[in-house]
């Protein structure tokens, strides 16, 4: 069982990257102007800077838990309703990061073990 993870107002979306694909190594997050719809994936021309620092959008929400059992589009709508902006989970696959637009309603669990199977396929030459 993984460990949530702490997210905080004042954070940048650096440290926030790096905690979360430090949990999930097959996974990472990218962060934008604004959210997508489900099943939609982010353009990359809004997306935001690794130096972005975190804001509240309400002073009495400054903090969000990131945890296994999430799906995607409850952890990227967590970080719109809480800090204003959209974030898209992409899953490795290969050598490539795919944004998991079609598989939002994946868990996080799911996304990284279907990331984890899909990279050791690869290793293998499957």
């Amino acid at each position: 069982m993984k460990a949530p993870i702490h997210i905080q107002a004042g954070q940048s979306l650096g440290e926030v990257s790096s905690a979360f694909h430090q949990v999930y190594p097959y996974l990472k997050l990218a962060f934008f102007d604004h959210g997508h719809a489900e099943g939609h994936v982010s353009a990359r021309a809004d997306q935001l800077s690794v130096g972005h620092i975190l804001r509240p959008v309400e002073a009495h929400v400054t903090t969000l838990e990131i945890e296994e059992h999430m799906t995607v589009t409850a952890l990227e709508s967590q970080f719109q309703a809480v800090f204003g902006i959209g974030a898209q989970v992409l899953r490795q696959s290969g050598g490539l990061w795919l944004q998991t637009g079609s598989t939002d309603h994946w868990t996080l669990t799911k996304q990284h073990a279907e990331g984890e199977r899909d990279s050791l396929m690869t290793a293998e030459g499957i």
